[in-house]
């Protein structure tokens, strides 16, 4: 082995070694990916994709492997290798991974150890202890799909179990947490396991498996409990199905299903995936649990409020109302949802920016208006929901001068992470009411400049990607992401005219179920 360097991004994932606000000023782009618009799965970037890359050559190789990992042949024919590392403790449990290797990668050393040797790294087992199950071709004419060695993978990894369990001198397997990994073949030999076997996994990690996951609902409701992140290239012959899988999970409110796709790479990725932010500590973290999807809050009111401008007024003319009128009536749903102008042009001015949320509701808290205005105070005593947009003037980005100021009405991209910072503070003060941010609305290519389209770019990335964090009361919409569709400018053909940055009424026709959807999603804890 060549390099350790790549561990800290293994285990604690991808992320820029500085501080938030000088490392988003200075460019620090190691953790950027993008948002696919209309499915909400992540498209890894080129430039991220080259940072996994680097971490993978770092290393260099991984040898050894036939020294450390025991090859078996089981009873039944079926060959496979064990790792069981010496450090584990006699009568503790630990959890189980078994990948499945793809069509030609019958041995160790393929690929210079990747990714069979990953599980064997010292600091991977430092801070996630296991047991690796690596059952094999005989020969490459057979296939995990097929019934015959399905059934002898499992009565391998069954006899394995009862092996380690009945010895009070060998670690034991939590059989609550035994997950599931597999490239190509063996991502198709993933989703065929969780069909076959969907009490026997705590999570799956399917790479490059073609259609080979559910493309239906009623395919998906089966597998829908067992956390499921999906890898594959964008390029790939199979990424229709490996789309179409995450989409029909999806549908089923499954319990934790991702998706991250590599624009403009095919189909052998599985060298690079297990370098991916958080996935190591995502995975190892999951455990077997009774589960039912959250479904819809019947019998009790919820209260909705959407505080906006004009942009938000297009869209809310456009039937948000009307969509909510019928999702109630189909599900028996209280979701009561209301609009209005925030802050109002008089007194306190037509201004709904960063600076302005963080005026209202930081700087002038209290129980009391400011110019009219209500404070977060106000608000969350009356709503569940809290929803609140930027207007298009909030991509006019000036470049930054080297000084934040969380107090400057300046449109900087330094005064907006402080103001942003302060006020994701405030909303968590309020753990019983939900907020969703929407990303600010872009503006039309003849009213802006290309240095002003990249920082709010750069900024609405960072919201969604730095700011935005898992398992508190803040969720974000990418509204941004679905007028640029991932450019600079709002497209031309969604917005009202090519010098009028509103959107145009089909665009905002289109966005109404997408935005309407999003905080059904919140409200039910999807």
């Amino acid at each position: 082995m060549k390099s350790r360097l790549w561990i800290p991004a293994l285990i604690r994932g991808v992320v820029c070694v500085c501080a938030l606000i000088p490392a988003l000023l200075a460019g620090c782009t190691g953790n950027e990916t993008g948002q696919n618009r209309m499915y909400n799965y992540t498209e890894v970037s080129e430039e991220q994709w080259q940072h996994l890359v680097s971490i993978r050559d770092s290393i260099g190789s991984i040898d050894g492997l036939d020294s450390i990992y025991q090859n078996r042949v089981h009873p039944n024919g079926l060959p496979y290798h064990i790792y069981v590392p010496e450090a584990l403790s006699p009568g503790t449990a630990y959890p189980l991974v078994m990948f499945l290797h793809g069509a030609t990668d019958l041995g160790l050393e393929t690929h210079k150890g990747f990714p069979k040797g990953i599980w064997s790294q010292t600091d991977v087992q430092t801070a996630h202890p296991h047991v690796l199950f690596l059952p094999r071709f005989r020969t490459e004419t057979d296939e995990w799909t097929r019934d015959e060695y399905s059934a002898m993978v499992m009565e391998a990894l069954d006899d394995l179990i009862a092996e380690l369990n009945k010895n009070p001198g060998r670690p034991d397997i939590d059989v609550g947490r035994i997950y599931i990994t597999g490239f190509s073949l063996g991502g198709k030999g993933t989703w065929d396991y969780l069909r076959r076997y969907p009490d026997r996994f705590a999570a799956a990690c399917p790479l490059a498996g073609f259609s080979a996951g559910p493309q239906d609902e009623s395919d998906a409701i089966r597998i829908r409990h067992i956390p499921t992140w999906i890898f594959s290239g964008s390029r790939d012959d199979g990424v229709e199905g490996s789309r179409t899988s995450f989409r029909a999970l999806k549908a089923t409110r499954a319990r934790d299903v991702r998706y991250h796709e590599f624009t403009g790479h095919g189909h052998v990725i599985d060298d690079f995936v297990w370098f991916t932010d958080g996935l190591m500590d995502w995975m190892f973290s999951q455990k077997q649990s009774p589960w039912e999807p959250a479904g819809p809050v019947i019998g009790e009111t919820r209260k909705i409020v959407f505080l906006h401008h004009s942009t938000g007024k297009t869209v809310w003319d456009a039937g948000v109302r009307k969509w909510f009128k019928k999702y109630n009536k189909k599900n028996k749903t209280d979701y009561d949802i209301t609009d209005r102008e925030f802050p109002a042009d008089s007194p306190y001015g037509w201004n709904n920016y960063p600076y302005d949320y963080w005026n209202i509701w930081v700087n002038n808290a209290g129980d009391q208006a400011y110019k009219n205005e209500p404070t977060l105070e106000m608000l969350t005593a009356e709503y569940d929901v809290i929803v609140f947009k930027h207007c298009f003037p909030v991509s006019g980005l000036r470049p930054d001068t080297g000084a934040p100021d969380v107090a400057s009405p300046e449109k900087r991209l330094e005064n907006y992470v402080s103001q942003y910072a302060a006020l994701k503070e405030k909303m968590r003060q309020f753990p019983g009411t939900k907020f969703i941010v929407w990303t600010g609305a872009a503006l039309v290519e003849a009213k802006t400049e290309t240095g002003e389209a990249e920082r709010a770019r750069k900024f609405f990335n960072w919201v969604r990607n730095e700011w935005n964090e898992q398992g508190d009361n803040i969720h974000v919409w990418d509204f941004h992401g679905l007028e640029t569709e991932g450019g600079l400018y709002l497209k031309s053909e969604y917005a009202k005219s090519s010098t009028d940055s509103h959107p145009h009424k089909k665009f905002a026709k289109k966005v109404v179920p997408l935005f309407c959807e999003r905080v059904v999603e919140v409200i039910e804890d999807r």
